[in-house]
């Protein structure tokens, strides 16, 4: 697939694997990313959200006994585990995952979870996932198998209901998020003292985990707080055609009713708030992807059809996006082509 380079500390438990998109030729970096993730990892399906040909994506991955803890970096794509990969995968994980900057989601078990800087969100390799990041990102992901989770006593039946779930907002899993984020840094520049520090991670996890397992009531939800969380969902899932209502109430924690009338509230509904994004983009991209078909944009952008994609365009704007293209580029007024486009290979009218 590709040269890692693999450093053993000596005296140390730490076990480090480095691998880049940088050291594969253009043409097989995704298939090669989806093979190394899948390695690093559990057995995964990918797919890049943005230009295929400019992806990139970095790992970095330490071993200490049984716990994993992983630096990925890379640009947009969709990462799922399937109920086929886990048909044909030994053994059982948890994962957690921590970012470092940017932002996405996780959604299993019926719910989503945002991710984004000082949070932790935990999934399950036994049952379907997926993670979704529009656009560039950093974190850290923490791998660690289940029987060791056992051997600690934590009530992994209990889990089941805190999968996809923000535990790091000022609560116990906020200690867990500072301290991956911090041995992660220090990783890089000091890895025998990373190597030492280590040695607590498999424990907080479980603590963490045990206390997230403790049955607690449900705390009633601010409403501004879920209109932000439901912002920062849809701006990293409009992208996908079959979102729904349903499924941005899970990853707010309210009801489909309780969203509807939050966003009634703010003078909106869930059906404007989605075109009014998948349009934005739209425009974004029609105007700084001057190579890319106006088909393509439309499925990057979340409309399933291109003729959906047209008619809403229009009715946002008032111009087909070609006419918008082509607007902004000042090709109407005698302005200068659009760089290494045909005019007629856009056209949708």
């Amino acid at each position: 697939m590709s040269t890692r380079e693999r450093d053993i500390v000596p005296g140390q438990h730490d076990s480090a694997v480095r691998w880049s998109t940088s050291e594969v030729r253009p043409g097989e970096r995704f298939d090669a990313w989806t093979g190394i993730i899948s390695e690093t990892f559990v057995p995964l399906t990918a797919t890049p959200l943005g230009d295929l040909a400019e992806f990139t994506g970095r790992v970095e991955n330490h071993r200490y006994g049984a716990l994993q803890v992983t630096t990925v970096s890379a640009a947009s794509q969709r990462v799922r585990r399937t109920r086929s990969l886990i048909g044909r995968t030994a053994g059982e994980y948890l994962i957690a995952s921590i970012p470092l900057s940017g932002s996405g989601v996780v959604e299993q078990d019926g719910r989503a979870a945002v991710l984004e800087p000082s949070s932790i969100v935990f999934y399950d390799s036994t049952r379907p996932y997926t993670l979704t990041f529009e656009r560039a990102f950093e974190q850290v992901s923490v791998h660690l198998p289940m029987e060791a989770l056992r051997e600690r006593g934590v009530p992994l039946d209990a889990l089941r209901t805190r999968t996809a779930c923000d535990l790091g907002s000022g609560g116990p899993g906020s200690v867990a998020s500072s301290y991956f984020a911090s041995l992660a840094r220090l990783q890089r520049h000091d890895p025998l003292a990373a190597a030492a520090l280590s040695v607590h991670g498999e424990g907080l996890v479980a603590s963490v985990l045990a206390l997230a397992a403790r049955p607690s009531a449900p705390v009633p939800d601010d409403h501004e707080l879920a209109f932000a969380r439901l912002q920062a969902y849809l701006a990293n899932t409009y992208v996908d055609p079959d979102l729904d209502s349903g499924r941005a109430a899970a990853a707010c924690h309210v009801s489909r009713r309780q969203l509807f009338r939050i966003l009634a509230e703010h003078g909106t509904t869930f059906t404007d708030e989605l075109r009014r994004l998948r349009v934005e983009n739209a425009r974004r991209m029609l105007v700084t992807d001057a190579r890319r078909t106006v088909s393509s944009i439309a499925t990057a952008c979340g409309f399933a059809l291109p003729s959906h994609f047209y008619r809403t365009f229009k009715a946002a704007t008032g111009m087909t996006p070609a006419e918008y293209r082509d607007a902004a580029y000042g090709v109407a007024a005698g302005g200068l082509a659009r760089p290494g486009t045909d005019v007629a290979r856009d056209a949708m009218s």
